[in-house]
């Protein structure tokens, strides 16, 4: 008899096999990195730079309540120094205690008694105190001088808005001087009169000449005019009233306060005036000790 053929292995069983002893294999090999990658991401998660602490919360409000503060200031102070026309303001160098040739080339303005002087001459910045300064505007023939450094404050600037010249002290708003042109044939009453008190009772609201001031006796601006826009001051005010109700009946700004306000004009200068806004309070020498800014304000007439 023939012997019988071994019996076959079934291919499918064998197919099975190997694909179960693939899958184990890869598993075995893949568990050791899959194991190393968690204990990376478990000890990069443990590094105090990624952790969140009470430390850092602090931190993070502190600039959350700082850096607007912060923005706001360093824009506000760049607004500032854009409010300031350098092209308006002529800073004079400061002086030492052995004067140098002025690097600044001053044009010749005609003084009041003719001829031609510097404005170092006319300001008379050779008697004033170390870091006066000066401003003058060609366009008005206005100027004055001013101590730029004051104790415990920040140094004065001037700025100029339209005809307004304001001297600004500490940050905030200072005194003022508004510019004003006028016919020269008209007299300085009856320019102030028809552009401030037209149309107004004269009985209620009027035009009042200043006596000169003591104060600023011994300087130029002693000798010039200035008015006031008055209205009757309510002496003895019965209940609900106070001494300014009468204030309404005069134009706003332009009225009499109980700060320093008044029009001011150098009959040598017959085409200008000014109305001075000096408040309470002096915030500048004018480069001299004891002299309040204003004594140096001047009216130049024009060629």
């Amino acid at each position: 008899m023939s012997a019988k053929p071994a019996p076959r292995a079934k291919r499918g069983a064998n197919c099975f096999l190997n694909i179960n002893q693939f899958v184990e294999w890869n598993y075995r090999a893949t568990i050791p990195h899959m194991e190393n990658n968690q204990a990376n991401v478990e000890v990069a998660a443990s590094h105090p730079v990624h952790q969140i602490t009470p430390l850092s919360k602090y931190f993070a409000v502190g600039l959350f309540i700082v850096l607007p503060f912060l923005g706001g200031f360093i824009g506000y102070s760049y607004g500032l120094k854009q409010a300031v026309l350098e092209p308006m303001v002529l800073t004079v160098p400061t002086q030492t205690a052995e004067p140098a040739e002025s690097e600044v080339v001053v044009e010749p303005v005609t003084s009041e008694g003719g001829g031609s002087r510097s404005l170092e001459e006319i300001f008379d910045l050779a008697n004033k105190q170390l870091e006066t300064e000066l401003f003058f505007s060609p366009e008005w023939g206005v100027g004055f001088t001013y101590a730029r450094h004051v104790s415990h404050q920040q140094p004065l600037f001037v700025t100029v808005e339209g005809r307004v010249i304001t001297l600004v002290h500490n940050q905030n708003n200072g005194p003022t001087l508004e510019v004003f042109e006028k016919d020269p044939r008209m007299t300085i009453e009856e320019a102030i009169q028809d552009r401030f008190l037209a149309g107004r009772d004269p009985a209620k609201c009027y035009l009042r000449k200043l006596d000169k001031l003591d104060w600023y006796q011994g300087s130029e601006f002693y000798d010039y005019e200035k008015y006031s826009i008055s209205y009757d001051i309510i002496q003895n005010p019965e209940f609900g009233q106070t001494p300014w109700d009468n204030a309404d009946n005069c134009p706003e700004h332009y009225r009499q306060t109980n700060a320093a306000v008044f029009f001011i004009y150098n009959p040598k200068a017959p085409d200008r005036y000014l109305f001075g806004f000096f408040g309470q309070d002096s915030v500048a020498s004018d480069g001299r000790p004891n002299s309040d800014w204003s004594n140096s304000i001047k009216i130049l007439p024009r060629d």
